[in-house]
């Protein structure tokens, strides 16, 4: 898929493929997905001189590890009422004033993640920059003044997979925090081009003041890795410590 643009007011829409480094951000994934098509999002994490070796799941699912991005995790909470956010919290800084500061990666799923949850987690990711936030959200999501200030990049679905009002859906999402005096006609054009190449479309400002669009090829899982011996035991001990 080539690089395109689009005149806007003498202004230019670049379209170019996703190729950011959104290690130590913070990402939404502004769903819905279809199995099979997600965005490279685990890919654009990997740091392979210093991995994530702290992974933290909060979900509001009761019956699986992960529904979506199925790793291995370090603690799991499952949030219902505003004491497991503080819970969840508490743990996060005390993994982060640790001696050696390992990089850690925070899932969060399908959950609406509180403003005061965001206000405290932010002066923590100012001090260091090995927080990455996962935010995977199956529905789609209020729109919110200062969005573009919680998330670095958002990830929408492959836009063959969405119908007109998830489509008008993300264009008042990027008109919030992308281009206010964004027109409909020529949003839908670019929509068309990403539509016949079968990708998806994100917004990212982590090469930008202001943020920029790009196109995405999707991929088949966000499980970067199968089962070995050591991640089934961690499993089983979960079941246990869920059991007794």
């Amino acid at each position: 898929m080539s690089a395109s643009s689009l005149s806007q007011n003498d202004l230019q829409v670049h379209l170019e493929a996703f190729q950011a480094n959104l290690n130590g951000s913070r990402i939404l994934l502004q769903g819905p997905f279809t199995t099979g098509k997600y965005p490279p999002v685990l890919d654009a994490i990997q740091n392979i001189r210093e991995p994530f070796k702290r992974r933290l799941l909060l979900t509001s699912h009761a019956d699986s590890i992960s529904n979506t991005i199925k790793l291995s995790y370090e603690a799991i909470f499952r949030i219902q009422t505003t004491m497991d956010w503080s819970l969840s919290l508490n743990y996060i800084q005390h993994l982060v004033a640790q001696p050696g500061g390992h990089p850690l990666l925070i899932i969060i799923e399908d959950l609406d993640i509180p403003d005061a949850f965001f206000a405290k987690l932010q002066p923590m990711s100012q001090t260091t920059n090995k927080i990455t936030i996962i935010h995977f959200n199956l529905h789609a999501m209020k729109i919110r003044s200062g969005l573009s200030t919680l998330y670095d990049t958002i990830f929408f679905p492959v836009q063959s997979d969405i119908g007109a009002q998830e489509a008008h859906h993300i264009f008042s999402i990027l008109q919030s925090i992308y281009r206010p005096g964004w027109s409909f006609q020529e949003f839908r054009e670019i929509l068309t081009e990403i539509r016949a190449a079968g990708a998806g479309l994100c917004w990212t400002r982590v090469d930008g003041k202001n943020g920029n669009i790009f196109w995405y090829d999707p991929v088949h899982s966000l499980r970067t890795h199968e089962l070995n011996r050591e991640k089934i035991a961690y499993l089983l001990r979960w079941v246990a410590d869920e059991l007794n």
